[in-house]
């Protein structure tokens, strides 16, 4: 069966291209968002921060379902399916663990 967790999902978009890693200490008060934003405005890309300051061990993701390509790598379908999968899954909910 096909993870679907949130984790499961970033890694997703990590393997694919569609995310930005940020090791460096980042403070999640002072420019964590400002950060994740540019990062989707110029590069269309997720943002993972993995050094938050004062949150040891902590990590964030941002702009991880902002567009269809994003919605299409955790659904797990092509990006023409997206809006089908999501009505036959609202439809059906039991359908979804079957993918």
């Amino acid at each position: 069966m096909r993870d679907q967790s949130f984790r499961g999902h970033v890694q997703n978009l990590e393997q694919q291209g569609e995310l930005v890693r940020v090791d460096a200490e980042t403070d999640p008060h002072e420019n964590v968002s400002a950060i994740g934003w540019k990062t989707y405005d110029q590069f269309g890309k997720s943002t993972l921060f993995t050094n938050l300051k004062g949150f040891p061990g902590w990590r964030l993701a941002s702009q991880v379902i902002t567009d269809r390509r994003k919605w299409a790598i955790g659904l797990g379908v092509p990006e023409e399916d997206v809006i089908p999968t999501l009505v036959e899954r609202i439809k059906s909910p039991d359908c979804a663990s079957d993918n």
